[in-house]
């Protein structure tokens, strides 16, 4: 008797199992229906879960994209402002600077233009070219009070320099990178454009160019440059002044614009000098007053070079002639003189002062380089000198 109670025991159990079975069975294949999916028999005989992408909820406007688009770079929540945050953000940071120029006795306002507020304590970041002839400066900060700004240092080769004003608590730029922006950018410029009436002037543009080489000629000279190109309305004024990113950072300083002649319209050609290279020019104009350490060879090129229908008559090679040697210098100590012909810099070629100044901005002060040279009658030389600081005259 007990016997068949278990053996009856065991079938209902069996009989449970088989019904939960079929009934979870049963809801799977339910489930796999209504989300498109299915099962596929492949020649071999096995089985494969297949997915409709058709049956799963269409997705959003802004989810769609072509299958063979490239993917964009996932994009942090809260990274982009608007335009008018951006402004808010930034514009406390931007100053108006009005060169002045002793006349009769009394300072008259010559020029103006753009700079940026680097530091709390009142250090002012702005363009060589805007205050280098001045006698004295004055700016403006946002909310027109005006200081009179004491010149701490410049660097015509970067055209950058340097201001300080006595004040405190001021607010500063937030510091970007242009390392990592990329053409087609949206950004933003905000200055002083044709002068302080259109103090504080917010443009917005695209980042046309991330590495465009230039040369600019003013009446400090003629320097070779590598900036940001953009599209950004800039003006006489905006020289100074900030380049920024979406998230409200100052990624270049405005430096200039490609002007048209008189029957020309030129728009849209704007640069920046890329804050990356600026960041170590800035520090070394607040510390010291001049860029620390860049290096010199210790030579000056004559104001007329070769051409090479010259060179080629008198049998010289083409290169820099040099009209002199500082005798502080050891290319002088080494034994370089007036009228040699600079042919090669560390083994590469070099035929303009450009081509040398690029290839000796790679070293520091007191590294060891090779320079080539020509000389008439003895030919080619090599000489390892040591570069010595460029340092305020």
């Amino acid at each position: 008797m007990n016997e068949t109670k278990r053996h009856r025991g065991a079938v209902w159990i069996l009989i449970v199992c088989i019904v939960i079975a079929l009934g979870t069975a049963c809801t799977a294949i339910v489930t796999m229906f209504a989300l498109g999916v299915t099962i596929d028999t492949r020649s071999d005989g096995s089985h494969v879960l297949r997915v409709d992408l058709l049956s799963t909820p269409a997705p959003s406007p802004f989810e769609k994209a072509s299958p063979s688009a490239r993917p964009l770079e996932p994009a942090v929540i809260g990274d982009t402002l608007p335009a008018t945050q951006i402004f808010r953000k930034v514009a406390p940071c931007v100053v108006g600077i009005v060169s002045n120029t002793a006349y009769n006795g009394e300072q008259v306002p010559t020029s103006s233009g753009s700079g940026i507020i680097v530091r709390e304590n009142g250090y002012i970041l702005t363009n060589y070219h805007v205050v280098a002839d001045s006698t004295s400066l004055t700016v403006i900060l946002d909310n027109g009070t005006e200081y009179e700004a004491e010149y701490i240092g410049g660097d015509f080769m970067t055209d950058i320099a340097i201001l300080k004003i006595k004040a405190k608590n001021l607010t500063t730029w937030d510091l970007g990178s242009s390392a990592s922006i990329q053409t087609g950018e949206k950004c933003y410029a905000i200055g002083n454009p044709l002068g302080m009436e259109l103090q504080n002037t917010i443009t917005d543009g695209l980042v046309s160019a991330v590495s465009r080489d230039i040369v600019l000629d003013d009446a400090f000279g003629e320097i070779s440059m590598t900036v940001i190109q953009t599209n950004c309305q800039v003006n006489s004024g905006n020289s100074g002044g900030p380049l920024i990113n979406e998230q409200g950072q100052v990624i270049g300083i405005v430096s200039s614009k490609i002007m048209g002649d008189y029957n020309e319209s030129v728009e849209g050609l704007g640069f920046a000098i890329p804050v990356d290279t600026a960041v170590d020019i800035i520090n070394s104009l607040v510390e010291f007053g001049y860029v620390k350490g860049r290096p010199s060879i210790g030579v000056t090129a004559a104001q007329v070079q070769l051409d090479p229908e010259t060179a080629d008559a008198l049998e010289l090679p083409m290169g820099i002639l040099l009209a002199e040697v500082d005798p502080m210098s050891d290319a002088y100590v080494k034994g370089i003189k007036p009228s040699d012909i600079i042919t090669h810099v560390q083994d590469e070629r070099v035929y303009t002062i450009a081509d040398v100044t690029r290839v000796k901005n790679l070293y520091k002060a007191g590294d060891l380089i090779d320079i080539t040279v020509f000389r008439k009658g003895v030919g080619e030389m090599v000489f390892n000198v040591e570069l010595m600081e460029i340092k305020p005259q």
